[in-house]
């Protein structure tokens, strides 16, 4: 009877501890997801910034915001920024859909 109840609670316990561990997994997905949403957020403000202050690169009709994100995009795709490539690119990619909401549109106009 000692042996039954024993084993039973060991089962339990691991039982728990998977569902612990699952737990825990998803935490840090659900973490993740919320900091690059925060990241894109804040490359859409960026964008917005750079638009307001300088709309294109000085001597031509590029876009900053554009630029800023492309390049942003592009160097973290080649893991220019040791280990926050990830963050990096979510801002850049908050400041190109910017970029591209504007352009679509002007289109529509």
């Amino acid at each position: 009877m000692a042996d039954t109840s024993i084993t039973s609670v060991r089962e339990q316990r691991d039982r728990l501890k998977g569902q612990l561990a699952r737990v825990r997994e998803q935490a840090k997905k659900t973490a993740k997801l919320g900091t690059q949403g925060v990241l894109m957020a804040a490359g859409g403000a960026g964008a917005g910034a750079l638009r307001a202050k300088l709309p294109n690169i000085p001597g031509t009709s590029i876009p900053t915001d554009m630029a800023v994100g492309v390049a942003l995009t592009t160097l973290a795709a080649f893991d220019a920024f040791d280990g926050v490539n990830e963050e990096v690119l979510a801002i850049g990619g908050g400041m190109l859909a910017v970029a591209t909401a504007r352009i679509v549109e002007d289109a529509l106009r």
